[in-house]
């Protein structure tokens, strides 16, 4: 481990990611503001479906999440609900919206930016839904792993960025299970642990903090005395220059400067 961060914005510049977790446990009403962003892929992730698989005690969206996209002068309207994920590559620039409805209960989802190369910055942006039916499962007999991204015991993730080529899961662990997840040769990043409290790599991690991780061949989780949720983000490290500004990720001031002219322009 490289040390802890704590709830909110967990930002790890050296591996180009950042992971809001907007309110754990808050409700939340309908609200819709225009959002923009260029350079980067986004995923809006939504917790769901607790370890006992019943009412959901770690709960997501109890209805869904609206996304209304601007792409291409086109209108597209995505749907989130419990467990599903929203995938977009901002690329060039990307308008949309986000409208959470919700009936009772405790909403609890994530929003994960993962840095893009330079080269691909400013390709056409993409929008993809991805329903949690479509995610691949896999089960112990004291642990689960929820797979968005990369490679596990025989399955593939969802979700793809061929640079960066990224592992995303959400791992269930009972309590005083004990797992380890194998990690891609040159990858590193966060194990964020949003329910129970875990050891990872043999250090204690509550809930709302993230450990930061070095470079290493796998990853051991234990869940704590009642379990744990954690959500593991893994990338390969880009080596290029960051310039963040708001919404948009680029690799100089320059860009940065032009990306706000372009969407003051009309040019998203």
């Amino acid at each position: 481990l490289l040390g802890l961060q704590f709830p909110g914005e967990i930002v790890d510049d050296r591996r180009h990611l950042l992971l809001g977790h907007p309110g754990i446990d808050v409700h939340v009403g309908a609200a819709g503001p225009a959002f923009v962003e260029r350079g980067v892929d986004v995923g809006h992730l939504a917790a769901g479906d607790d370890r006992e698989g019943g009412v959901a005690r770690c709960a997501g969206f109890h209805r869904d999440q609206h996304v209304d996209i601007l792409l291409e002068d086109q209108r597209i309207e995505g749907l989130l609900g419990p467990g599903d994920v929203q995938w977009m590559t901002t690329a060039r620039g990307l308008v949309h919206s986000e409208m959470p409805e919700q009936e009772d209960g405790l909403m609890q989802g994530f929003q994960l930016w993962l840095n893009l190369p330079a080269r691909e910055k400013m390709l056409d942006p993409q929008y993809k839904d991805v329903p949690a039916n479509t995610i691949p499962v896999v089960r112990h007999s004291d642990a689960w792993v929820k797979l968005l991204a990369g490679t596990y015991q025989g399955q593939t993730g969802p979700i793809q960025s061929p640079t960066t080529k990224p592992f995303i899961a959400d791992v269930s662990l009972d309590g005083g299970a004990a797992l380890t997840l194998p990690v891609p040769a040159g990858h590193a990043g966060f194990a964020y642990v949003f329910d129970g409290d875990a050891l990872i790599n043999g250090q204690s991690v509550a809930r709302g903090q993230a450990a930061v991780l070095s470079d290493g061949a796998e990853l051991p989780l234990s869940g704590g005395l009642d379990g744990a949720r954690v959500l593991v983000v893994l990338g390969q490290p880009l080596k290029e220059p960051i310039a963040r500004h708001g919404p948009f990720v680029m690799n100089t001031p320059q860009e940065i400067y032009q990306a706000f002219a372009d969407y003051q322009a009309g040019r998203f």
